[in-house]
């Protein structure tokens, strides 16, 4: 056992991230009200250059590990997928939670078979999706609201980790 530390950083200029339109709801619209938020591809913090919600795995042959009995959970929180990025266990439940007041519908693309599409109409609705094949990033996305994406990396190890906001 040990720890790997690191920080995962940007050489060169970042790409610019898209302004997600949330006028395209109104809804959406009024409960972001402010300065319009960028799409989260590419978060580069500080001056090193540390790019947050990377996931980082080890490849290799492990000892089987059961999965956690906690769910890795996401939060659809003002028209937005909060983490963006995560990282879980084949076996444990992902728990998909809609804390806001309007309609979310959440799909699995996936091409490893962790397939869902599960429709939440109002806030506070869990859906719970046991993962059940290793896949690189398992992308979700809401058919509602285009801009809304989040990324699962599934493995059968618990060797991975997201990075935090300063690329640690």
């Amino acid at each position: 056992t040990g720890t790997i530390q690191g920080h995962v950083r940007l050489t060169g200029a970042a790409p610019g991230n898209p302004i997600i339109r949330m006028g395209m709801d109104p809804m959406c619209a009024k409960l972001n009200a402010g300065p319009a938020k960028p799409v989260q591809t590419v978060v580069v913090q500080g001056a090193n250059g540390g790019l947050a919600n990377v996931f980082v795995t080890l490849k290799g042959t492990f000892p089987k590990t059961a999965p956690p009995s906690e769910p890795v959970v996401i939060r659809q929180v003002k028209c937005v997928d909060a983490p963006r990025v995560v990282g879980a266990m084949v076996g444990q439940q992902l728990r998909i939670v809609n804390s806001d007041t309007l309609a979310h519908e959440t799909h699995a693309v996936t091409v490893k078979g962790n397939e869902f599409n599960e429709t939440q109409p109002h806030s506070d609705m869990v859906f719970d999706y046991t993962l059940k094949n290793p896949e690189e990033m398992l992308r979700l996305a809401c058919d509602v609201h285009r801009w809304m994406t989040a990324y699962v990396g599934v493995e059968p190890h618990p060797y991975f980790k997201v990075t935090d906001d300063a690329g640690n």
